[in-house]
């Protein structure tokens, strides 16, 4: 597979029982349970905003988190397809919410 880095091209190699049988889809999705897993502060967001939509200042309060780090992991997020802006034409106070795709994620790593 080529993927291009912007100033050159860079070829790996999948190990061939990951080619077999094995959808780019099951891959990616593996690699967003352990982007969720390994960021502490995500895993809190999302099993915060997981019953209701909030607020990141919110968000904050109740995981003792600063804000900024609560908006950097709903950004990360968002560009994921875990969570979407409910309120995206707000400057200030926007809702956030879990996607479908976040819900299942979060069931199948035991946050419900």
């Amino acid at each position: 597979m080529l993927y291009s880095t912007g100033f050159k091209f860079v070829t790996f190699l999948l190990p061939k029982p990951l080619l077999r049988g094995t959808s780019i889809i099951n891959v990616n999705y593996w690699h967003l349970v352990s982007f969720v897993k390994r960021g502490r502060v995500r895993r809190q967001v999302l099993s915060t905003i997981l019953t209701e939509p909030r607020m990141p200042a919110e968000i904050a309060r109740i995981t003792k988190n600063h804000r900024p780090s609560v908006s950097r992991a709903l950004l990360e997020l968002k560009e994921k397809g875990l969570v979407e802006c409910l309120t995206p034409n707000e400057k200030l106070g926007r809702l956030y919410k879990v996607t479908e795709s976040g819900v299942k994620l979060l069931k199948k790593i035991g946050i419900s």
